[in-house]
């Protein structure tokens, strides 16, 4: 069923999975007693489930058009390294704005979606890359994949 997906359902599928991951986590965070801190500028607050779920779809939404961007200039190889980078960027605030277990938990949140949205924009990405035989063969049948020329 995945497979036979059209690209747009398929990236709001990834999309609305990090959402879901994000609501999970956060639920799962609060369920363990920890406090998650936040400060949106008129001073300290706890991340709400809103917020979890806001950052999921803004994440999840730039994700898709810098992939979207790459698969048009033919760089869509190089998604993985954008997205981690990206997730190593996003690592900042919560070591900023927490210590401790709250610290490791905003983390936590930032790993699990960052993951999803990696692997989900991955994947699509990946098979486009794939030269033709490889996309077609059979179990049985050898792939030979060529070398790219250097740029």
């Amino acid at each position: 069923m995945f497979g036979q997906m059209s690209e747009r359902r398929r990236a709001a599928a990834t999309v609305g999975t990090a959402v879901a991951v994000a609501l999970v986590g956060w639920a799962a965070v609060r369920l363990l007693g920890i406090e998650l801190p936040v400060d949106k500028g008129a001073g300290p607050d706890t991340v709400q489930a809103a917020d979890a779920a806001v950052a999921a779809v803004v994440a999840g939404l730039a994700a898709w058009a810098v992939s979207r961007l790459m698969v048009r200039r033919g760089v869509e190889r190089w998604w993985p390294l954008v997205g981690s980078t990206a997730l190593s960027l996003s690592m900042m605030g919560p070591s900023y704005q927490a210590d401790g277990v709250a610290a490791m938990a905003l983390m936590a949140l930032h790993l699990t979606v960052g993951a999803v949205l990696i692997a989900g924009f991955t994947r699509p990405a990946l098979r486009r890359c794939a030269p033709p035989q490889a996309r077609n063969h059979r179990a049985d049948q050898p792939v030979m994949i060529p070398h790219l020329p250097p740029r």
